[in-house]
């Protein structure tokens, strides 16, 4: 099960809500633009132009757990403060 995020958007520009934070706390890998992957400091499937990029690459990918990783949390944090 992944989580997948449209380009552009308020992600980018004004509120973090809905999928971003719901994969994050559910630990579900997320497939996200190169913008968002920048911005909030998270890992995942990245692409750069369209979310088919990314197609080849699902069954293989290895997530690494959100939970456990400071950083990301810590940079979501301090986004949203």
């Amino acid at each position: 099960m992944f989580v997948c995020s449209s380009p552009g958007g308020w992600y980018h520009t004004d509120r973090l809500t809905g999928c971003i934070p719901l994969a994050v706390s559910c630990d579900i890998p997320l497939i996200m633009d190169g913008t968002i992957a920048r911005i909030y400091g998270l890992h995942g499937l990245i692409y750069q132009r369209s979310v088919l990029e990314v197609i080849p690459h699902l069954e293989t990918y290895k997530h690494t757990p959100y939970k456990g990783r400071g950083q990301d949390l810590d940079t979501m944090r301090g986004f949203l403060s």
